[in-house]
């Protein structure tokens, strides 16, 4: 069947989206060993907020920008775990784990604490084929977890936390009802950027090295400004499972990238363990489970 041209954008654009989420850990491993994750963490959204701050006061969107204490409560509570928790945690973990674990631990933990907390605030039902994708997805981080001497358990923790405080950030989006859009973004990476002020060093010498600049301009324009644009374009023109299945690609991504600039290659577990998180979301997006069950109840009738 012919997909419809605004599905088919929309598919393209999520594509797009986890394509440029991917590029973070490449490019964020390239200035670990010379600055701090906090360093890191902070300048690239200096150089977003920067970057799109030029945009605004161009286009004139700084005119739309809201101002009520509501929606500014809005903006400092979401970039608390989506500016500040996702980035410090993911930017850490790279320092001890290969980027494509990093995305897929990331993954995994956000689509649990999506599940969880959507349940237990937003009343939303979780079925048997949620409680089975639930048990796969622990099942494959277990796997990845590593051993021997070559990586240190406490980096995939953090890991663990930036996609329990992304799965987070995406409930507060919906439930403050964060505004979108240009000039929102602008405003939740500039709050974010106060919150990473304190976790710096000596931000400056990044900011002013222009060897460093070839890393940290595309690492605040790819993740931090694209794959937000494109996932917001995307959920324009498609369904929001339909984004996020597409999405799940990302790894996928991390994993070409990283062997081909970092030269990194995973173990025989962690590739079984990415495999089994990877699958159990296309369980959940398809809802397997439950046809599985059904098909199976109509023939034994």
């Amino acid at each position: 069947m012919e997909l419809n041209p605004q599905l088919r954008t929309g598919i393209i654009c999520a594509l797009l989206a986890a394509f440029f989420n991917s590029t973070s850990g490449i490019f964020a491993k390239l200035l670990i060993g010379t600055y701090t994750p906090g360093d890191i963490a902070f300048c690239k959204c200096v150089v977003a907020f920067a970057c799109l701050g030029v945009w605004v006061a161009l286009s004139g969107r700084w005119r739309q920008l809201d101002l009520r204490a509501k929606s500014l409560l809005a903006v400092a509570v979401c970039a608390l775990f989506g500016i500040f928790g996702l980035f410090t945690f993911e930017t850490i973990a790279y320092q001890g784990l290969a980027a494509p674990l990093v995305v897929l631990t990331l993954i995994g933990s956000s689509t649990v604490t999506t599940l969880i907390a959507g349940h237990c605030f937003f009343a939303e039902r979780i079925t048997r084929n949620t409680l089975f994708c639930l048990l796969m997805i622990m099942v494959g981080l277990l796997m990845m977890l590593p051993q021997g001497a070559h990586a240190d358990p406490r980096y995939l923790f953090l890991a663990l936390c930036s996609g329990a405080c992304y799965g987070a950030f995406l409930l507060l989006a919906k439930y403050l009802r964060l505004v979108e859009g240009i000039e929102g973004t602008w405003l939740l990476i500039g709050v974010g950027s106060l919150y990473l002020l304190p976790l710096t060093s000596a931000p400056s010498e990044l900011l002013l090295n222009s060897d460093a600049w070839r890393f940290l301009l595309p690492l605040a324009i790819f993740p931090t400004i694209l794959g937000y644009f494109f996932t917001v374009k995307a959920l324009r023109n498609a369904p929001a499972s339909t984004v996020q299945l597409f999405e799940i690609s990302e790894p996928v991504f991390s994993a070409i990238l990283a062997f081909v600039v970092l030269r990194e290659f995973v173990t025989l577990d962690e590739g079984i363990g990415s495999l089994i998180v990877v699958a159990a979301l296309l369980v959940y997006q398809f809802n397997l489970l439950e046809r599985l069950l059904q098909r199976s109840a109509q023939v034994f009738k």
